[in-house]
């Protein structure tokens, strides 16, 4: 696991996309660059891309909304477990049908993950635990 804490305009967007790319094989895109003579195997790996930019989480629930829409359309792809209820079960069971599928581990890039805390950072807004 790897955590790029970089400032504003840094390019961390940009590098997720590379890293996209790269992990789905798309060396068509390196043509040229160093990149595209050093990698010798261009393997493929199920790439699960998740980007909280363009959600205005001001609005109660819209965290959650945006993951139930990331895992529910991973779930068309890979299937949906039977027996999980919870986001974070349905979530884990799609990686390991994705793990099974292409024999690889999964690759999981999050961008702008740090937009639901700036979105509410210094408004008053309160959270309250469920349970």
């Amino acid at each position: 696991m790897y955590f790029l804490s970089r400032p504003r305009r840094f390019g961390k967007s940009l590098l997720v996309s590379t890293l996209k790319s790269y992990y789905e094989g798309r060396k068509e895109l390196f043509e040229g660059l160093a990149m595209a003579e050093l990698e010798t195997e261009w393997l493929e790996y199920p790439v699960f891309h998740v980007d909280f930019n363009g959600v205005d989480f001001l609005a109660s629930g819209q965290l959650e909304g945006k993951l139930e829409q990331y895992v529910s359309e991973w779930e068309l792809d890979y299937g949906k477990s039977p027996a999980a209820a919870i986001l974070g079960d349905r979530f884990a069971y799609v990686l390991r049908q994705a793990h099974q599928r292409y024999g690889r581990r999964c690759v999981v890039l999050v961008d702008e993950y740090d937009k639901p805390l700036l979105d509410v950072l210094d408004t008053g807004c309160k959270t309250t635990l469920n349970g």
